[in-house]
This record gives C-alpha cells, sequence and structure tokens, in this order.
C-alpha cells in the first residue's frame, strides 16, 4: 500500500501519486466511489484521472461497470513504488546529516543517531 509519512504538515500530491493511488484502488477492480474515497478526490479530480488512465490504458472499464488495473498500469504501479521508495530513502539520508547549530561565538555539530 502506498502511504505518505504527513508528520502534520500539508503537502500537494503529485499526479503521479495520485494516479499510483486510483490504480492502486483498482487492481481488483473498483467502482468510483470506491476509487474517490481510497484516493481521497473530488468527483471532479476523479472524472479528470479516470479519463486520463483510461485513455493512457493504465485503467479500463470491464462489463460490470468497475475499473480494473491493466498490465500497464500495474507496471506502473510497480515503477511508482520502486522509485519513490528511492526517493524516501534519499529524503531520510539527507535529514540524518549532521547539523551545526551556532549561537554567537560557539558552533556545535549535532550528529542524528542511525
Amino acid at each position: 500500500m502506498i502511504s505518505r509519512k504527513n508528520n502534520g504538515e500539508k503537502k500537494n500530491r503529485s499526479k503521479y501519486e495520485i494516479s499510483a493511488k486510483i490504480i492502486e484502488s483498482t487492481i481488483n477492480g473498483a467502482k468510483k466511489t470506491s476509487i474517490m474515497l481510497y484516493a481521497s478526490l473530488s468527483y471532479r479530480q476523479l472524472m479528470q484521472y479516470l479519463e486520463k488512465l483510461v485513455g493512457a490504458n493504465l485503467l479500463v472499464i470491464n462489463d460490470k461497470g468497475d475499473y480494473v488495473a491493466t498490465g500497464s498500469g500495474k507496471a506502473f504501479l510497480k515503477h511508482y513504488i520502486i522509485v519513490d521508495a528511492l526517493l524516501e530513502s534519499k529524503r531520510d539520508s539527507e535529514t540524518k546529516q549532521p547539523q551545526i547549530i551556532s549561537d554567537g561565538n560557539r558552533h556545535t555539530i549535532v550528529r542524528p543517531y542511525s
């Protein structure tokens, strides 16, 4: 499951993150309402994304009216998860760098725990 550490701060999601969330919700087939709730989108936003994802052959609509991820959609999701994990690892390593704290004449190096 795709999840993002929030830490109480507001963060705009990228179109790739939203697309991945939609595709993830349709792996076994899903109706619009279910996708909308899972991806935390308004109906208008959902319809814009569904149109693009179906047009890009990442989703199809089956005979029951469910949206289902295609092979290409599953491949996109797999690659998105890998890239996101790499970026998250990079962000974590950047925050673990030593910090220099200065209070006028004194400088202190603070090294975070690993």
